[in-house]
C-alpha cells in the first residue's frame, strides 16, 4: 500500500531540504577552508616581506660600500653577497586572483615591490661590478691602451677606465634609488597588517 499523498509531499520536501542543507553546509565548509587558505598565504607573504626588508637593508649597505670604493678609486678587489634571498618563489606560487583577495587595493603596491626586487636581482652588485671589470680588462689589453700606458698596471685610471667607473657609479646610484623606493613600498604593503602601529617606519 502506498503512503498517503500528504506524507509523500512531506517526504519530498524533507528530502529537498536535506539536499539544500547539505549543499549549504558543504559551501560553508569550502568558504571557511578558502578563507583559512588565504589567511595562511597572507601570513607567508607578509613574513616574507619582513624578511625581504632585512635583505634589502643589507643590500643597501653593500651598495653604498661599493659606491664608496669607486669614489675612492679602491676597486681592485670586491667580495659581493649574491643575495640569493631575493627569490620570488612564494609570490609567484600564489595566483593573482588570491593575491587580489588578500591585498585588494594594495595589490598594485605588492606588484611594484616584486618588480623592483626582480630588477635588483637582475642588476645585482655582482653583475654590475663584473661588467665593469670585464670592460676594463678588455680595454687594458687593447693596443690603444698598451700604446699609451704599457702592458702592466700603468694607466689603470686612464680616461677610458674613468668613464667605465662613472657609468658603474651611475648604475649603483640607480640601484640605491630603487632600494629607497622599495623600502617605502614594502612598508606600505605591510601597513594593514600593523594597522595599530608602524614598526618598519624607521627602516
Amino acid at each position: 500500500m502506498n503512503p498517503p499523498r500528504p506524507m509523500n509531499e512531506f517526504l519530498d520536501k524533507l528530502n529537498a531540504m536535506s539536499i539544500l542543507l547539505g549543499a549549504l553546509i558543504t559551501g560553508f565548509i569550502a568558504w571557511v577552508i578558502h578563507r583559512w587558505d588565504l589567511r595562511t598565504k597572507k601570513k607567508f607573504m607578509n613574513d616574507e616581506l619582513i624578511d625581504k626588508m632585512e635583505v634589502i637593508l643589507r643590500l643597501e649597505k653593500q651598495t653604498q660600500e661599493l659606491i664608496t670604493k669607486f669614489e675612492n678609486l679602491d676597486i681592485k678587489t670586491y667580495n659581493s653577497d649574491a643575495f640569493e634571498d631575493l627569490y620570488l618563489d612564494i609570490y609567484e606560487s600564489i595566483t593573482k586572483d588570491d593575491l587580489y583577495k588578500i591585498y585588494k587595493k594594495t595589490l598594485s603596491d605588492l606588484v611594484k615591490v616584486y618588480k623592483k626586487i626582480e630588477f635588483l636581482k637582475t642588476m645585482s652588485l655582482f653583475k654590475i661590478y663584473t661588467d665593469y671589470v670585464n670592460k676594463w680588462e678588455a680595454h687594458r689589453v687593447s693596443s690603444e691602451h698598451i700604446q699609451h700606458f704599457g702592458r702592466v698596471k700603468d694607466g689603470i685610471y686612464c680616461d677610458t677606465n674613468i668613464g667605465y667607473m662613472e657609468i658603474t657609479k651611475s648604475q649603483l646610484k640607480n640601484n640605491m634609488e630603487v632600494i629607497k623606493n622599495l623600502k617605502v613600498e614594502i612598508n606600505k604593503v605591510l601597513q594593514k597588517r600593523f594597522y595599530w602601529m608602524n614598526p618598519l617606519n624607521n627602516l
